[in-house]
């Protein structure tokens, strides 16, 4: 996970937000174990080759949820399919669609 959003993932979690984590597969057993130091669900489940499938992820795992925070505007497509508003940071720019 990207620095920025461990530590919104931090603070959601510290103030009582129910969350999960969608990030990228990672291949080692270092990812696993931080993942697993953490007090909240985090799924590697997404591809860094195929981006509609991602699409199709993220937007069933947040069905029933508030909505999605991504680290690319590309998410926002998710948020579409599953009805929900998107905040996005990519590359440092703020975006809320």
């Amino acid at each position: 996970m990207q620095t920025h959003g461990v530590e919104i993932a931090n603070r959601l979690h510290a103030a009582g937000h129910p969350l999960e984590v969608l990030t990228y597969r990672a291949r080692d057993e270092a990812a696993a174990r931080y993942d697993a130091a953490l007090a909240y669900p985090v799924r590697r489940v997404l591809s860094r080759v195929s981006f509609w499938r991602n699409i199709e992820i993220v937007a069933a795992a947040a069905r029933g949820a508030d909505l999605i925070y991504a680290s690319t505007i590309y998410f926002g497509l998710a948020g579409a399919r599953a009805g929900l508003p998107v905040v996005c940071r990519s590359a440092g720019n703020d975006v809320q669609r």
